[in-house]
């Protein structure tokens, strides 16, 4: 739960301090605080409805929170790479799959919804150039 609320921090105060930067420079920071926060919800709505509560040992905490470090790196390496949505579909299904459901088809299924909700919202309704990465 630690974890969850020092992130949540990280992505408020990351998404404050995007106001203060120019257009252009403000679009990767304010979409990498959006989507954290997205799938931390995500995390606390599974982890309220599951009532299983397993005490893990130090070795394996600390695999999980080195795993999520290398999923976050990988979510701003692919932004930067492949682009907001690509990104999104990517990370999504990394964190669905190894953190929450570890089912193939429901995290692809979840990755892909998240991926609809993204696009329909900001690229069809709200209009937004979304970051489209280097190699795009």
């Amino acid at each position: 739960m630690l974890f969850i609320v020092l992130m949540a921090s990280f992505s408020v105060v990351l998404l404050a301090g995007t106001s203060r930067l120019s257009d252009k420079s403000s679009i990767i920071p304010f979409w990498v605080s959006i989507i954290i926060l997205a799938l931390l919800l995500i995390d606390l709505f599974v982890k309220s409805k599951t009532s299983v509560c397993i005490k893990a040992s130090e070795t394996a905490q600390n695999r999980n929170i080195l795993a999520v470090i290398f999923w976050l790196g990988l979510t701003i390496i692919l932004i930067y790479l492949l682009g907001m949505l690509f990104a999104v579909v990517i990370s999504s299904f990394v964190y669905f799959q190894y953190f929450i459901f570890k089912q193939i088809k429901k995290s692809v299924i979840a990755s892909l919804s998240v991926f609809s909700f993204i696009y329909i919202i900001f690229v069809v309704l709200a209009k937004f150039n979304l970051y489209r990465g280097i190699f795009f």
